[in-house]
């Protein structure tokens, strides 16, 4: 298939095009009835564009905000939240993060919260871990203050 012969292409199709038959760690739920999910090829290029790759300069909380604001645009009536991100979310990737999301153990990931914080987890920016690491050692409450106020 060319790129140009297409206007509109199913998840489905695209994943198998490109990841072949294999299991991934991301369940995708069922999309019942006769729903068609189908993205647009302008979004699905908007989508790839600016993909994530797991670099020290990537930001794992920025990747996630621009993803979701993409898919905000899309209109599919009767598909769950959950169902379209883990669909969408794993082409948004390249590199380590794509071999990352691929290695997880099989039917692993079946919620967007769950992929989401275990993707900002792994790929959150050592600055900001060391950051929050500093706001703790530089923790101290005071004489007057319970541990709640502290």
């Amino acid at each position: 298939m060319a790129e140009g012969e297409i206007d509109n292409i199913t998840m489905e199709q695209y994943l198998a095009l490109t990841r072949g038959n294999q299991v991934s760690g991301v369940v995708k739920p069922e999309i019942g009835g006769n729903v068609s999910f189908e993205i647009k090829i302008q979004f699905m290029q908007e989508l790839r564009e600016d993909t994530f790759s797991g670099n020290k300069n990537d930001d794992a909380h920025e990747h996630v905000e621009r993803v979701l604001d993409i898919v905000s645009l899309f209109n599919i009536p009767e598909v769950s939240h959950d169902a379209v991100m883990l669909r969408i979310f794993p082409i948004t990737l390249t590199r380590a993060a794509k071999r990352w999301v691929d290695r997880l153990p099989p039917g692993t990931v079946d919620f967007w919260d769950l992929l989401k914080k275990a993707f900002i987890q792994r790929y959150r920016a050592p600055s900001k871990t060391a950051k929050q690491l500093e706001e703790i050692r530089n923790f101290k409450q005071e004489g007057d203050e319970t541990l709640y106020q502290a």
